[in-house]
């Protein structure tokens, strides 16, 4: 709880997961707007869509929660793009998927997003689109 109480973002994310499992939903999103503020991207997601929802206490804001999809867009949008390019893992290499990620993200305002795509512009390596 200390850790929470000081700002520590895996404890709160671990408070918030525990919390929801416990129905006790509107102390969770409590939990789930700290941590989204600190830029954890599951906390982006799930305050977006309570936000979006207007669920757990929330009231519907559709431009706050428009606000933080973006965000968490921007970071799951970059990591795709490189899963796709690079076929990390099992996932083949598909070029063309990779670019539509990066183009999501970079769309959403993810600066690393744009200079990549302008990398994979100018190196030809794009795929198919």
């Amino acid at each position: 709880m200390q850790a929470c109480q000081l700002g520590n973002v895996s404890a709160l994310v671990a408070r918030a997961r525990l919390l929801d499992a416990c129905g006790c939903a509107e102390e969770a999103m409590r939990c789930w707007k700290r941590t989204a503020k600190a830029g954890h991207l599951e906390g982006q997601l799930v305050y977006g869509l309570g936000l979006y929802r207007g669920i757990a206490g929330l009231q519907e804001e559709p431009q706050d929660a428009h606000m933080w999809l973006l965000r968490a867009l921007k970071q799951a949008g970059l990591v795709l793009g490189y899963l796709a390019f690079d076929g990390e893992g099992s996932l083949k290499v598909d070029k063309a998927e990779a670019t539509r990620y990066f183009r999501l993200a970079a769309g959403a305002g993810c600066r690393e997003a744009e200079e990549v795509l302008g990398w994979v512009y100018n190196t030809g390596q794009y795929g198919a689109i």
